[in-house]
């Protein structure tokens, strides 16, 4: 019986730590803003606002108001964009065609929902 316990443990930490994975080629794209939340209510000022992502680590964008270039780094769901200001997002999700995006500024809380140009 103890076995058996030690097994469906194990197999849980597996999935946790597979749930972390993200397919971080997708990341590399340019990406328009379907949508933008802030503190939860739909917010028509974060309109326009574009993340053009690069294998080489580079980033362009204009979210700080401005278009302006930078780096990046992705640690499992952890993005930090680096362009005149560090600003850390929670990925919160990534496909082919869509990115979400979280982020807690100045007490604010700000979500970006993102779709990939062709």
């Amino acid at each position: 019986m103890t076995k058996l316990y030690a097994g469906i443990f194990l197999s849980l930490v597996f999935m946790a730590c597979q749930n972390n994975k993200v397919n971080s080629t997708h990341l590399y794209a340019n990406w328009n803003l379907i949508e933008g939340f802030r503190n939860d209510k739909p917010s028509d000022m974060l309109d326009g606002i574009f993340f053009n992502f690069n294998e080489n680590g580079s980033v362009e964008t204009n979210f700080m108001g401005v278009v302006e270039q930078g780096t990046f780094q992705l640690e499992k769901k952890a993005l930090t964009i680096e362009t005149s200001k560090k600003t850390k997002f929670t990925l919160v999700s990534l496909t082919a065609d869509e990115l979400i995006l979280a982020a807690d500024l100045m007490g604010t809380s700000f979500r970006f929902e993102m779709e990939k140009t062709k």
